[in-house]
């Protein structure tokens, strides 16, 4: 089963989050987080804009095709980050920032003295 058939994910007009239970991780969906018409202009920047490239691994001392191409962007100030990767776009930073969720220091401590 692959994530698009279990359409209870998506609910269509409504906004709510639902927090999944996952080892060692924190994972939320927000339905509608975007209206659907900046959903459709990211969908399109993302999908037209993006270099995408193929990506090679290798499995059993076998250089094997990854099925999906992939695009790396990352900051250059990240520790041992790749010096020629992609510069974020403005459509990647639009989205980046909207879907960053500020750290309160009563959230990453638990309370505030």
């Amino acid at each position: 089963m692959s994530l698009f058939d279990d359409k209870d994910l998506f609910h269509s007009g409504t906004r709510g989050t639902r927090y999944f239970d996952v080892p060692d991780a924190s994972l939320s969906l927000t339905d509608s987080f975007f209206s659907k018409q900046e959903s459709d202009y990211f969908y399109e920047t993302l999908l037209n804009d993006t270099p995408w490239r193929d990506f090679e691994m290798e499995i059993h001392e076998k250089s094997v095709l990854v099925p999906r191409q992939i695009a790396w962007y990352e900051d250059k100030s990240n520790i041992g980050a790749e010096p020629n990767g992609l510069d974020w776009t403005p459509a990647l930073l639009e989205v980046r920032s909207a879907s960053q969720i500020p750290i309160t220091a009563e959230k990453a401590l638990g309370s505030v003295p």
